[in-house]
């Protein structure tokens, strides 16, 4: 445990000194982009020029890295809990409204959310920004696994399923989607800082949401279901 906490501190370090180093050139090109921009001919009438079409292409990339930077930054500089009694029924609730409201529709085509919270009130102590925080980069998660499956070639909709209950004084979220599944070498590497399958991932995501969980002296766990 010490010597993954020391690993951890060390990545922490590391990854705050590259996001810190790769923030303020980006910072500057993203500036330069914009200059340029204004630059090009404005006529409603002329088609899209191969100018036009390089720079949304720079300004999507652009907006990827500053994605993953605040990831990197994000883990680095943990954030410490403001503990307070909330309903943290309710808090999900809303946040399946609202922060998930985009998820659903940018992936509409494909995918079903589905939700089981009891409306009964479940006061818990617990920084509630934070935990949702947590809780939406799972979801995310299980929306990209279930999109990837379907967009293979499934013509129902995937399902992803979020449930809330109680048990031993625990509040419990589960989270299941209808994904590949997870190769059996890769579950326990699962909440690793770093360790993604996606080529575009930073593999930050769930290893943020293990680190809120840890803090709010919670557990979090992976598997498959059967078949």
């Amino acid at each position: 445990q010490m010597v993954r906490q020391k690993t951890l501190a060390e990545i922490g370090k590391f990854s705050m000194m590259i996001a810190h180093e790769v923030k303020n050139p980006l910072g500057i090109i993203k500036t330069s982009l914009d200059i340029l921009k204004k630059d090009l001919p404005n006529d409603a009438n002329s088609s899209t020029s191969n100018t036009e079409i390089m720079i949304d292409y720079m300004e999507d990339e652009i907006r990827r890295l500053n994605r993953l930077i605040e990831d990197f930054l994000l883990f680095a500089r943990p954030a410490v809990p403001v503990f307070r009694q909330a309903d943290m029924n309710q808090v999900l609730r809303e946040n399946l409204k609202n922060h998930c409201m985009r998820i659903r529709q940018t992936n509409n085509e494909f995918i079903e959310l589905q939700t089981d919270i009891p409306e009964e009130i479940c006061y818990i102590n617990t920084d509630p920004d934070l935990l949702i925080r947590a809780i939406d980069n799972i979801i995310k998660n299980a929306f990209e696994a279930t999109k990837e499956k379907n967009v293979q070639g499934s013509v129902a909709k995937g399902i992803v399923k979020v449930r809330t209950f109680t048990r031993e004084n625990r509040w419990i979220v589960e989270i299941e989607d209808q994904g590949p599944g997870i190769a059996p070498e890769h579950v326990e590497k699962l909440f690793e800082p770093f360790f993604t399958t996606r080529s575009k991932g930073t593999g930050l995501g769930l290893a943020f949401a293990s680190q809120v969980i840890t803090a709010h002296d919670g557990t979090i766990t992976a598997q498959n279901r059967p078949g």
